[in-house]
């Protein structure tokens, strides 16, 4: 049951997000599956504050397998700075 708009925004942060992504390794596919299994599972339960963590790791570990060499900067929360 989604309880609060913050959740449902939350399932769009991560939209462009491919765990089957053919540019990932194995390893990395496996960890954002999980990951993103995870994030699920807070946006359903509406744990929003979970989701967004969730979401933003999710993003740092997607910046890293793809882009190989360059360094992963924190994606903007849209909450102003933290």
């Amino acid at each position: 049951m989604v309880t609060s708009n913050s959740v449902v925004a939350e399932r769009w942060r991560i939209a462009d997000v491919d765990p089957e992504s053919p540019v990932l390794a194995e390893r990395d596919r496996d960890l954002l599956r999980m990951l993103v299994r995870k994030h699920q599972g807070y946006i359903e339960q509406g744990r929003g504050r979970e989701a967004h963590g969730m979401g933003t790791a999710i993003l740092l570990v997607w910046q890293v397998a793809t882009l190989p060499g360059k360094l992963a900067e924190f994606p903007d929360t849209g909450l102003g700075e933290l």
